[in-house]
């Protein structure tokens, strides 16, 4: 009995291990680049992004508005998606879209599509009007 635990307990180990790597290696096909924020402009931002359906089981999409003053990020809201708070505030405390996103619990196929959508919207410097 205790070695069909243990054997049942290293499978698991295994089966986890494996997953987890798979999912990371699908994770690097959609990296984040660093954003220069002294170039853009005061103002708010929209922007989107989907993850490729064929990529996870779900359809994940992130609308997201976000707030540039003094050559900082001083808001981001959550317009049409689900919502990790950390991924935010890590992105204001930060200044930065590249941080360790998987010391965040969540999704993390949700966080890299919320991090690609403020990555979208100041990439694009559409300002609202």
């Amino acid at each position: 009995m205790k070695k069909q635990f243990l054997w049942w307990c290293l499978v698991s180990l295994a089966v986890f291990g494996f997953l987890f790597g798979c999912q990371k290696a699908k994770l690097d096909q959609y990296p984040v680049t660093e954003l220069n924020l002294s170039e853009i402009q005061d103002g708010v931002y929209y922007g989107e992004y989907t993850l490729n359906p064929e990529a996870v089981a779900a359809n994940r999409t992130a609308k997201v508005e976000v707030t540039v003053a003094n050559g900082k990020i001083t808001d981001i809201k959550l317009i049409e998606s689900f919502d990790i708070p950390a991924i935010r505030e890590t992105v204001i405390e930060k200044q930065s879209l590249k941080f360790d996103v998987d010391a965040i619990s969540g999704g993390t196929y949700s966080k890299v599509v919320i991090l690609k959508a403020i990555e979208n919207a100041l990439n694009k410097e559409v300002e609202k009007e």
